[in-house]
């Protein structure tokens, strides 16, 4: 996997800086760099590859690049995805399913990893894409599945199932965090068309519902959504992020009030 970000990475490069040649030659590119891969990714491969050989005739001939040279990574990491959790077989968690479902507006499934399982999908996930940070949860919208890394179950369960309503500490952001994954990911199910900036900014929103879908009080809920809003978004990327999130936009899920978030 790091020879093929690192192959990829020069095609980007080069098609940004004006330099077409790895473009049309990728294939060459491919064989020297990344080679036959195990057979886990040879799916992966033979999507790479194909991806390639189109940018490379588009490159030859036109010299403007295919629509879907941009997708490829998205592929792969999908391809990989659906094969690790097929291996991996995450427990299904019906309670988390349960307080989200209302959120992502019908009936899912919600899936808790184990950490060995997950992390190596993480990781493989931050090798396809650079920029992803990371992994605490993903959407498969096909299926109305949400998949959660443990950091994030472990607090859920904690917090649905019993009193446990940390306060002022590190394990109130870390269930803070939790709460905004959950709803992020229901999110994503009800609306696929949304960007993650979108995404996030109402998933921060619907702490609130969570919380008090809990039995727990507004108090509490000031709590988790301000450890949300003040020290949890500011740190988000600027993918996740936009201006647009504030008191009386269009992506306020409450604008006949005042209250934020």
């Amino acid at each position: 996997l790091e020879s093929f970000a690192a192959w990829s990475g020069g095609i980007d490069a080069g098609l940004e800086g004006g330099d077409l040649f790895p473009a049309a030659n990728c294939a060459d590119g491919y064989a020297q760099q990344v080679g036959q891969p195990p057979a886990r990714l040879e799916a992966a491969g033979e999507l790479a590859l194909a991806a390639c050989r189109r940018l490379s005739r588009s490159v030859q001939a036109s010299f403007a690049e295919p629509d879907g040279w941009a997708d490829v990574r998205s592929e792969i990491r999908g391809d990989l995805t659906e094969r690790r959790t097929r291996a991996a077989a995450p427990p299904r968690s019906d309670d988390l399913a349960s307080r989200v479902r209302p959120l992502a507006g019908g009936p899912l499934e919600a899936f808790c990893w184990t950490s060995p399982d997950w992390d190596e999908l993480s990781e493989e996930w931050s090798i396809i894409d650079a920029e992803e940070f990371r992994l605490l949860g993903f959407a498969d919208r096909d299926a109305d599945r949400v998949h959660l890394a443990p950091e994030v179950c472990e607090p859920l369960r904690r917090f649905f199932g019993s009193n446990y309503a940390p306060s002022l500490n590190e394990e109130s952001l870390d269930l803070a965090v939790a709460l905004v994954t959950l709803a992020h990911e229901a999110e994503h199910l009800r609306r696929p068309e949304a960007s993650e900036a979108a995404v996030e900014c109402v998933a921060i929103q619907r702490v609130r519902d969570l919380v008090r879908g809990a039995g727990r009080g507004a108090g509490y809920e000031n709590l988790m959504s301000g450890l949300a809003w003040d020290v949890g978004y500011p740190e988000m990327s600027a993918e996740y992020r936009t201006a647009e999130c504030h008191d009386g936009s269009w992506l306020d899920v409450r604008p006949h009030t005042s209250v934020w978030p």
